[in-house]
């Protein structure tokens, strides 16, 4: 039996939608189509994975350039992607704000090279066409600004001074140029005073110069910067410069290591002490040792700690040629200044010699 037809279904109170079924019946073969009362509405996966609807007009969007960049006159690269339920036949490119538009080269990734007429602020819109016919409808938009080179400002930062201290005013000069030759000026300095942040030492003004007045908090690294506008708060360009603040020091020294141990033997123990000149006066010391148990080569026994001294405990491992040795450093890491003392032997037993009978040799075997 043959039938072409097409029979409405409503769906019982337990049903929770509405359907159309189309039954069309030729010979033996049937076909059927089922879709939302009322809609042709389906579901469509496209390339990126996402799920459209075939209703839905394809979308674009500008990945270059941001918006509020600025651009010297001359040519400028625009670039974007676009997808929709039914592909992308082509992407048009306005420049004026969308009151005309043109064929950007590409689809899904599209490209669109421009040249502005002449310098001012542009609106650079993009919108999208599917193989479907459908259009994008307020696609995306960009705002962007072409000047001309010598508009944008410039600024330069520059002291007399390569070092600060305590006391010191140090005085900051800044010059800008280019923008509209009035300009203001912002002053910001970061140190160890300022948690490592950037904090506003004199506020936007006329003044192109800055007096620090250096105190002993703010010793240690610091970064000033400038910061330059026009006038009228348009535009904006910054520079920084990097000074370090302390007290000047001489060169720190090892003068001594002692005692000038010239045999050892195991059990023994030997204290050792070292002491410096110059310096920031706050002095971080390091002791190493070399002999037969670290392969001929200075190994840390003691490391960084404000302690000038250490005490060797001898052992049978040890025995053999040795050697000591002391570092030394100002507290901030500063400074670098060593002493490498007599090389010595470790012998089996339980005493030591010494050429001076009052050193500092522990002939008791203990501590001090």
């Amino acid at each position: 039996m043959k039938k072409t037809g097409a029979c409405l279904i409503r769906a019982t109170a337990a049903a929770i939608a509405l359907f159309t079924i189309i039954w069309a019946v030729q010979g033996n073969a049937s076909a059927y189509s089922v879709t939302p009362l009322g809609s042709t509405i389906g579901a469509n996966l496209n390339g990126s994975g996402n799920i459209y609807n075939e209703d839905q007009p394809p979308k674009s969007t500008i990945t270059s350039p941001n918006d509020g960049a600025v651009f010297p006159v001359g040519e400028i690269g625009l670039t974007g992607t676009a997808e929709g339920p039914q592909g992308i036949a082509f992407v048009e490119v306005s420049t004026d704000g969308g009151a005309t538009w043109s064929t950007a080269a590409g689809s899904g990734s599209w490209s669109y090279r421009w040249v502005p007429a002449s310098r001012g602020e542009y609106t650079v819109m993009s919108r999208a066409t599917g193989t479907d016919h459908k259009y994008e409808v307020n696609g995306p938009a960009v705002h962007l600004t072409v000047m001309d080179v010598a508009d944008a400002i410039r600024v330069s930062l520059t002291t007399g001074e390569t070092k600060a201290k305590s006391g010191d005013d140090i005085t900051w000069n800044a010059s800008a140029s280019g923008g509209s030759g009035r300009y203001e000026y912002q002053f910001l300095r970061r140190g160890g005073d300022t948690w490592g942040l950037f904090l506003v030492a004199q506020d936007w003004s006329a003044n192109p110069a800055w007096i620090w007045q250096v105190t002993t908090d703010m010793y240690g690294s610091n970064m000033v910067m400038v910061k330059a506008r026009n006038a009228d708060g348009t535009g904006e360009a910054w520079r920084t410069a990097l000074m370090d603040a302390g007290d000047p020091a001489s060169a720190l020294v090892v003068t001594a290591l002692a005692p000038n141990v010239k045999a050892a033997k195991a059990g023994d123990k030997v204290n050792w002490t070292a002491k410096v000149a110059g310096g920031s006066g706050k002095v971080e010391f390091q002791f190493l040792r070399k002999g037969p148990d670290t392969g001929g080569i200075f190994s840390t026994v003691r490391d960084w700690s404000p302690a000038s001294g250490w005490t060797m405990s001898a052992s049978k491992g040890m025995a053999g040629s040795n050697m000591v040795m002391v570092k030394a450093r100002n507290s901030n890491g500063s400074g670098d200044a060593s002493l490498e003392a007599p090389a010595f032997t470790v012998e089996g037993g339980s005493r030591f010699a010494c050429d001076d009978p009052q050193s500092l040799c522990d002939r008791d075997g203990l501590d001090n």
